[in-house]
This record gives C-alpha cells, structure tokens and sequence, in this order.
C-alpha cells in the first residue's frame, strides 16, 4: 500500500472523507455510507478535469511534431501515451458504468432501496417494489447525487475516450501522409539521378569521349555544355523541392555538396584538356 503522505490525491481523498464522517458522528451517522459515497464520486468527476487537461498537452505537443518532419521518436512517445490515456478513460467509464448498473451496491445493505432507486429510474420494470421517494430513506438524497456523479463521469470519460480514439486516427493518417512524403521525394530523387545521369552517358555513347575531348579552349566548355547542363538543371530541380522542417538543412547541405563536387569535376576536365 502506498503511503498518502507521498500521494497528494489519496491525502486529499482522505482528508474530505474524514470530513464527511466527523459531520455524520455529529448528526448519528445516518448518512455516513451514502455521504461518503457522495464525495468520492464527485472528487472522481472532479478528476475529469486533470485529465482533460493533460489531453490537452498532448495534443499541442502532436501539432508541434506533426510539423517538424525529423521528430519521430517524440511522434512515437506521444501516441503511446494517448493509448495509455485512451485505456484509462475506458476503464474508468466501465467502472462508473458498473457503479449505476448496480447502484453503488446499496442492495449489500438496502435491498428496498435498490429495488425502489431502480424502479425510480425505469418505471417499466416488472417488480412489486414501488418508486423510490424521498420519504422512503432519510439519506435517499445523497444515494441520488452521488449515482447521477458516477452517470456524469460515465459520459465524459466516454467522450474522452472517442476524442483521444480520433486523435490516434488522425497520428494514423499523418503517419500515412509522412510515409507518402518521403516515398515521393525517393521518386523525385531517383528521377533527378536518372536524368542527370542519363543524358550525359546518352551524348558521350553518341559522339564518344574522344570526339568531347579533341577540343580546345572555348571548344571544350561548348562540347561539354550537354553534359552539364542536364546536371545543373537536376542540381536546381532537387533545390527548388527542398522539404520543410529539420530535413531542410540536411537537404539543403547534400545538394550544394553535389552542386560543388561536380563544379570541381569538370573544372579538373577542363584543366586537363587546357594543358593537352
């Protein structure tokens, strides 16, 4: 068992219910179970609250990742905690739901009270006992409130549980949409090697290697326009689809450190054919 002292909800929780006692020694206790049962359902309700918040941080936090292409470990974190979320809210609203099938397990102690409560509720019910009243119990009142607190945290944690169900649709779909992403700068890349590869290999299997290289001087830029300026047009292709976010650095980074490895090639050709 865990010591209240080091959890600040079981000492709160414990704290009102003390309350709830002193208050029903004082008037005999007639009212001490449903008191009690009272004011833990409203604290529970209460709750919803804390938890609905911290919803809330999760989903700034997608909208954050979800524009920053790069951040995939904290995409990841995020949808297991909204898992983890989506699993209590279910819990609990099974339990609350439980609590007003069975009335709080007032027939433990009440059997009339839970016969009538339940007839109360659904008058088409097929038993002898009559709708419960408040004449019926001194303390009918406080079983009332703390079934329709249990019904209430039933319907929000509920709506809970389908709003945190849409959010992990919605890290679905923009796990979906990243794939898709780099799956099309995959092709984009493919096809930017092929043709700045493929078209100078095209007009040197044309005109042979040897046939580029007679040239001198202003001869030799002209024949190796072909081969260079399909290279630079694929360089400036790839540059002008750079991609958003942290990848845009790296792309970025790679494409000049093409751009540049190339420029250094062909300065090293032409160097070579100026001293021939």
């Amino acid at each position: 068992m865990p010591n209240s002292g080091d959890c600040p909800e079981l000492n709160f929780i414990g704290n009102e219910l003390r309350n709830v006692i002193e208050h029903e020694v004082e008037h005999r206790g007639e009212h001490l179970l449903p008191s009690a049962a009272k004011a833990i359902c409203e604290m529970s309700r209460e709750n919803v609250v804390d938890i609905r918040n911290l919803r809330y941080e999760l989903e700034s936090r997608l909208a954050e990742s979800s524009s920053n292409s790069n951040a995939l470990e904290d995409f990841t974190e995020i949808t297991a905690q909204l898992l983890q979320f989506n699993i209590i809210s279910s819990k609990v609203a099974d339990q609350a739901r439980e609590a007003v099938r069975e009335g709080l397990r007032v027939y433990e102690y009440d059997r009339d009270v839970y016969h009538g409560y339940r007839k109360l509720q659904d008058p088409t019910l097929l038993i002898k006992e009559q709708p419960a009243t408040s004449e019926m119990r001194p303390w009918i009142r406080q079983h009332d409130a703390a079934i329709r607190q249990c019904l209430q945290l039933q319907l929000q944690m509920e709506r809970e549980s389908q709003t945190i169900q849409a959010l992990v649709s919605s890290v679905v779909g923009i796990s979906s949409s990243r794939e898709a992403d780099a799956q099309s700068r995959f092709n984009v890349l493919a096809v930017v090697f092929s043709i700045g590869i493929g078209v100078p290999a095209l007009f040197l299997a044309l005109y042979g290697a040897s046939g580029v290289f007679k040239f001198k001087g202003l001869g030799s830029w002209t024949a190796m326009l072909p081969i260079l300026l399909p290279l630079v047009l694929a360089a400036a292709f790839v540059l002008s689809r750079t991609p958003k976010g942290r990848a845009k650095k790296t792309w970025t980074f790679w494409s000049y450190s093409a751009i540049i490895l190339m420029a250094g090639m062909f300065t090293l050709v032409l160097a070579y054919l100026a001293v021939q």
